[in-house]
């Protein structure tokens, strides 16, 4: 099923998921609260996924 995707995305890869997330953060947070704003949130979103990731693996 994920044969096609880079190392970084599969499954169990902490930075693919912070990336995931930055994203997300990213785009719900443009809007609201401007360039700035958005690229602080998408920083935490990563900082937050991989901390909670490395604690429950």
């Amino acid at each position: 099923m994920f044969h096609n995707l880079p190392d970084a995305f599969q499954y169990g890869a902490l930075i693919g998921w912070a990336i995931v997330a930055a994203a997300v953060m990213f785009n719900y947070a443009m809007p609201r609260f401007g360039a700035g704003g958005a690229i602080a949130a998408a920083a935490l979103g990563a900082i937050a996924t991989k901390t909670l990731l490395l604690d429950l693996t």
